[in-house]
């Protein structure tokens, strides 16, 4: 698993050298390869999920996608203790 200070690397290379390149992604996969993290897709994505959450490009932010599982998480959770509760009885006060 890539830690998510080689991401922000990647980004920042990216960034950096992105006019030194014809395209996009050659510069990402310059900066795969010197960071030794597999391919430049891998790159690609981090670049892309960081231009959305600065708010340069639509999509999901990371923010939100974080909130999005913790809340399919917590209701997950919440219908497991409904469904383990016995039921046809009445609550009672």
């Amino acid at each position: 698993m890539i830690v998510s200070y080689v991401k922000g690397w990647a980004v920042r290379m990216y960034q950096e050298c992105r006019r030194d390149y014809p395209c996009d992604t050659a510069a990402m996969k310059k900066v795969a390869e010197l960071l030794g993290v597999g391919k430049a897709e891998s790159v690609r994505i981090w670049v892309r999920q960081a231009e959305i959450d600065a708010g340069a490009r639509p999509g999901v932010t990371s923010d939100d996608s974080a909130k999005m599982k913790r809340f399919k998480r917590e209701n997950a959770e919440l219908q497991r203790a409904n469904s383990s509760g016995i039921r046809g009885e009445p609550l009672t006060p």
